[in-house]
């Protein structure tokens, strides 16, 4: 299986705020499949399985993204990570906060890639929540306080990400990097 999606990559402080609650879930004997911290990502766009030539249109979407960055307003905006919001169906997400700017890139890339030609897989959920995975298959989820501050993360670049599985595990590539 090959997929590919599109990324905003964590940097070394949310990946330190990400282990330390995922510790924190399992001191609370909360089980489940967790992510590497060299997995951590936040999705922009899971495109799923896709042909070369319609890779081609997405990369041609993220360099007309990032042409237009500053007419967007996307230069030097932040979003800010915080505590394990969501737990949907086996699945544990960290939220994030002001993040309004990923809205407007994924909704940006859609618009870009619909004006190429690039037809969306029909998605199994509804809409598009910026997130970090934690993990799956995860056990009842206690509820946790959410007082700490936001961890900062700079929106600068995105990434489209090709994930081919190799025995049993995915393989992340980085195919283009769009820098905003």
């Amino acid at each position: 299986m090959n997929e590919l999606y599109i990324a905003l990559p964590v940097n070394d402080e949310t990946t330190r705020a990400q282990l330390a609650a995922k510790q924190t879930l399992i001191s609370q004997n909360t089980t489940g499949d967790w992510e590497p911290p060299e997995s951590f990502h936040v999705t922009i766009d899971f495109l799923g399985e896709v042909n070369r030539d319609d890779t081609l249109l997405v990369v041609e979407a993220m360099k007309r993204l990032e042409a237009n960055a500053a007419d967007l307003g996307l230069h030097g905006r932040y979003v800010f990570v915080h505590g394990v919001h969501r737990f949907d169906h086996g699945v544990i997400w960290l939220g994030l906060d002001q993040s309004m700017v990923l809205y407007k890139i994924n909704h940006a890339l859609r618009e870009y890639m619909a004006d190429l030609g690039y037809q969306h897989r029909k998605d199994d959920f509804d809409g598009y929540t910026p997130h970090i995975t934690m993990g799956y298959e995860c056990g009842d989820v206690p509820d946790l306080p959410d007082d700490a501050p936001g961890v900062p993360l700079h929106v600068g670049q995105i990434v489209l990400w090709n994930s081919p599985k190799c025995n049993g595990a995915y393989i992340e590539n980085s195919l283009y990097i769009a820098n905003l």
